[in-house]
């Protein structure tokens, strides 16, 4: 059963990184977003508020300073991105996608998988992307890397109730209120509990 078990542990392994190259395979991308600038769109996507910077990109990938900034300076200049002073904090600029990256989104040649997982059952693909999270931040700490997440799963959220019976949702580690979109975002600050 032993063998079993790590055998089927390697082939999970290896058709992860396969399905992360298939939706490039054979993909014409003439005129569209490189891969380095899918990334980043996706990435963007998916961040919170507090993760939509160059660094954090930086960071999630694993790329250099210089790749990041410059994949989003193209970005930029093909009017995907919107760049945003923060108001707590003038020498950090935030990313937004614009409302032509949100179009553009549509087309990303990873929908595709989207798409195939609609054939699983609820209950299977929250188990399954629950699981591949848990793995995500495994992998990035035994990297010595800084693991991203979610709200739910990070030490730092605070579900508050109130007397109404309805939960107020906040990050301790910035003291904010979190919005119901932002339960589910991408945080370069969350630290399992």
């Amino acid at each position: 059963m032993k063998k079993l078990a790590a055998k089927a542990r390697r082939l999970l392994a290896e058709r992860i990184l396969e399905i992360g190259h298939l939706p490039y395979r054979d993909t014409p991308i003439r005129g569209g977003p490189t891969r380095a600038q899918w990334a980043l769109l996706r990435y963007l996507s998916r961040a919170n508020q507090f993760s939509r910077t160059v660094s954090a990109f930086r960071a999630y990938y694993g790329v250099t300073t210089g790749t990041a900034s410059e994949t989003a300076r193209r970005l930029v200049e093909r009017g995907l991105l919107e760049r945003r002073r923060s108001a707590a904090d003038a020498r950090s600029v935030r990313l937004d996608l614009t409302p032509k990256a949100w179009a553009v989104m549509k087309a990303d040649p990873a929908r595709m998988l989207k798409d195939l997982f609609g054939g699983l059952p609820a209950s299977q693909a929250i188990a399954l992307a629950a699981a591949l999270e848990e793995v995500a931040v495994g992998f990035a700490q035994r990297q010595g890397r800084r693991a991203f997440g979610s709200c739910g799963g990070c030490r730092h959220f605070q579900r508050e109730s109130r007397p109404q019976g309805r939960d107020r949702p906040g990050c301790t580690l910035m003291a904010v209120r979190l919005a119901r979109a932002e339960l589910h975002a991408l945080c370069a600050r969350f630290e399992a509990p």
